[in-house]
């Protein structure tokens, strides 16, 4: 497991923290027996005087590296996004998906202090083998307060004890490290890892209620994320807020930057700063909308056979879910995701100031997309508009709720692409808003059906979104 990092541009640390951070980096990389005081002087830019200064012997430095491992590693652990989920056999798995997701690391990144010195002093210095012992079930400490909880609501009458589960799962992990360090590679460790994650979700079977099937149907075809992928994710956070008053919430991790975003109490969204050689690479900033499925894997592989295109193949987000990176056959990018948890989201009043009011396919053909959505999805046919030499404007319904448009798009639209409409209560002054933070305008304010009124407008990252209102 990594030991949280400073972060770039931090001041120097204090002589002493330098020698341990040296000694958790030599140290997983050489184990404790080759790594000598020298090469922990030689990588903290210190002397032997400094290093003898603070600790008398390397048996000393590795007791207190063993606790100073235990409190920046518990640091990342307390700042995982699973921490955030409601049910706690959900925090549970979502902690070993988290886990998994380390091991996608460097070798030495994913190294464990702990378990690297254990198994080479574990006979030889009793107080190193404590020390570890101590960090070891200290984490396990933390795991069991989930473990407790899922026993407690899913597995109420089971023998074994949450303890051992709880140590059990640290035991799996760190074999599962000791085997990646032998294969060089940490294929074999996920592989343990799965086995984990199954086994801990038989032990923890969810509940079975006449809610279930109205939740497997739920997940299907509805929208259930909306996320921006932008350069600056700090900008564009400012941008919106100042435009639909959000209020954002830093969720970064492994994954990179993400930052939740709310209007009132309930989420809307997540904006990410794609990294910079994606940036670099010309990746444009977007708005993209998430439909739930049962299941990613297949689902990505029917709109693979159904023409569409695969741009970021089905991964696990830990904790949250597993998604995929798709188009529809005629290039309009969306994503598709298992969310992790079976709970339904609140529910948000339609018109909330903030949320998403409307999503709208701009299509390369309007009737062929309709039908590739609702074959998939089961979306229904709503009004069907007549715009004239623009063609027909299809609502669809989602779960018997009108939701969206499938149209064909205006010549000169670029390409296919959603276009998500936020709720304001008044179009004009959000338009002053958008003009203000640096946006525009990409034509004028328009009166649609039911006296509403719309405007197409662009960040000023280049990522097109809409807004609607009752009123000017």
């Amino acid at each position: 497991m990594p030991a949280k990092e400073a972060p770039a541009g931090a001041p120097p640390t204090d002589s002493r923290t330098r020698l341990l951070e040296a000694a958790l980096r030599m140290i997983r990389e050489k184990g404790f027996s080759a790594t000598r005081v020298d090469d922990i002087c030689a990588a903290a830019g210190l002397s032997k005087g400094s290093f003898f200064h603070h600790f008398e012997s390397k048996e000393q430095l590795a007791v207190e590296a063993a606790a100073y491992w235990s409190a920046t590693t518990g640091s990342l652990f307390r700042s995982a996004p699973y921490h955030a989920l409601p049910e706690p056999r959900d925090r549970v798995l979502g902690y070993v998906e988290f886990r998994k997701a380390i091991l996608r690391r460097a070798v030495p990144e994913f190294t464990c202090l702990v378990g690297t010195m254990v198994q080479e002093a574990y006979a030889s210095n009793p107080a190193i083998r404590e020390a570890c012992e101590r960090s070891i079930s200290g984490h396990a400490d933390e795991v069991a307060k989930d473990i407790a909880l899922a026993k407690q609501r899913h597995a109420p009458g089971a023998k074994w004890t949450t303890e051992s589960l709880a140590i059990f799962t640290q035991a799996v992990l760190q074999g599962a490290f000791v085997l990646a360090k032998a294969r060089n590679g940490s294929a074999v460790a996920e592989e343990c890892v799965d086995h984990l994650h199954r086994y801990l979700e038989l032990l923890f079977p969810p509940p079975r209620t006449t809610e279930e099937p109205m939740l497997t149907t739920r997940a299907k075809g509805t929208f259930i994320w909306n996320e921006l992928s932008t350069r600056d994710g700090k900008a564009a956070e400012k941008f919106y807020s100042s435009v639909l008053g959000w209020k954002g919430k830093d969720m970064s991790g492994p994954g990179g930057t993400y930052t939740i975003v709310s209007a009132g109490p309930a989420d809307v969204g997540g904006i990410w700063t794609m990294p910079a050689e994606m940036a670099a690479s010309g990746a444009p900033s977007m708005w993209l909308t998430y439909i739930g499925v049962d299941d990613v894997d297949a689902f990505t592989k029917r709109v693979s056979a159904a023409g569409g295109a695969v741009k970021r193949a089905p991964e696990d987000i830990p904790g949250i879910g597993r998604f995929a990176v798709v188009t529809d056959p005629q290039g309009a990018p969306f994503m598709l995701m298992t969310p992790a948890s079976k709970e339904p989201r609140p529910a948000v009043p339609p018109d909330t100031a903030g949320h998403v009011a409307w999503r709208e396919l701009h299509a390369g053909d309007g009737a062929a997309a309709f039908t590739f959505y609702s074959e998939f999805f089961g979306w229904t046919k709503g009004d069907a508009l007549d715009m004239g030499p623009n063609g027909v404007y299809q609502t669809f319904f989602v779960d018997d709720v009108p939701t969206g448009g499938v149209f064909t798009k205006m010549p000169k639209a670029p390409s296919p692409f959603w276009l998500i409409y936020f709720h304001v209560p008044a179009l004009d002054a959000a338009i002053e808003r958008v003009n203000a933070g640096g946006g525009r305008l990409v034509d004028v304010p328009m009166q649609v059906p039911m006296g509403r009124w719309i405007a197409q407008c662009v960040d000023p990252q280049g990522a097109m979104f809409a807004l609607i209102a009752p009123k000017r």
